[in-house]
C-alpha cells in the first residue's frame, strides 16, 4: 500500500524521517503538486504509535517547508497509479489551498464558561425559554470573541454553537511572523471575557485548512 501524508509543492524539501511502521518518506511529483507518501505500510490500527508517527512526519514536513496540507491518518492507495487518478482531477485545488497556507500555521483556540446553575422552571416551556436565552448570549459572546480574531487570520473555521459552556472552539490560519501578535489578541479578549477560560494552542500544521471539497484525499 501507497500510505499517504500530505500534498506539498513539487520542489518541496522532504526531511530524512520515519514514520508510520518505520518506513521512510518519499516524494511523488503529481503535476505541479506532489505528495509525501510511503510504501510498503500494511493494515493500520489506529494507535497512539501510529498516529504519533503520522503527526511526526506532518511536523518535520511543516518545518521543512511553507505550505503544507496535512492529510488525515490511515490514507492510502494500492499504488501509485491510483493515488495520480484520485489527485488528477482535485490538481488546481490543492494548488490554491496550497497558495492559502504558505507561510501559516494553525492557532487553536476553546473558550469555556463556568458552569451554570439549572433555572428554576415552572414549566417545560419556562425551562425552553430560559435555555433558548441562556444558548442566544453564549453564541453573542462567541461571535464577539471570534469575529475580531478571525479579521487578523488568513481563514477561519468554527464549530457550531456548542452549548452556554463549551462557547467557542475555532482555529485561525495565521502567518507564521504573525504568531504572538495574534496571541496578544487572544489575550485582549480573556481580559474583555475574563468570567470565561481561554485555551489557545498551537502553531500547528494547519489541518484544519486542509480540507478538500472532495473528500476521500484529502480530511
Amino acid at each position: 500500500m501507497l500510505y499517504l501524508y500530505a500534498f506539498v509543492r513539487e520542489s518541496a524539501e522532504v526531511p530524512d524521517v520515519t514514520g508510520v511502521g518505520g518506513e521512510p518518506v518519499t516524494l511523488v511529483p503529481l503535476g505541479t503538486v506532489a505528495a509525501v507518501v510511503a510504501e510498503g505500510v500494511g493494515a493500520l490500527e489506529s494507535t497512539d504509535e501510529n498516529v504519533l508517527a503520522h503527526a511526526h512526519v506532518i511536523d518535520a514536513l511543516a518545518a521543512a517547508n511553507d505550505a503544507v496540507l496535512p492529510v488525515r491518518f490511515g490514507r492510502g492507495f494500492g499504488d501509485r497509479d491510483d493515488l495520480q487518478a484520485a489527485v488528477t482531477r482535485l490538481a488546481d485545488e490543492l494548488e490554491d489551498r496550497l497558495d492559502e497556507v504558505s507561510g501559516c500555521v494553525e492557532i487553536g483556540l476553546h473558550v469555556a464558561a463556568p458552569a451554570q446553575h439549572t433555572h428554576a422552571a415552572d414549566s417545560g416551556r419556562d425551562y425552553m425559554q430560559h435555555r433558548l436565552r441562556d444558548l442566544a448570549r453564549a453564541d453573542a459572546v462567541a461571535a464577539d470573541i471570534h469575529a475580531p480574531l478571525a479579521e487578523r487570520a488568513r481563514a477561519a473555521t468554527r464549530s457550531r454553537s456548542v452549548g452556554t459552556t463549551a462557547l467557542l472552539r475555532a482555529a485561525y490560519l495565521i502567518p507564521a511572523t504573525d504568531v504572538e501578535a495574534f496571541r496578544a489578541s487572544v489575550d485582549e479578549a480573556q481580559r474583555r471575557h475574563g468570567e470565561f477560560s481561554f485555551a489557545c494552542t498551537g502553531p500547528w500544521p494547519p489541518y484544519s485548512f486542509a480540507v478538500l471539497e472532495h473528500e476521500g484525499v484529502v480530511a
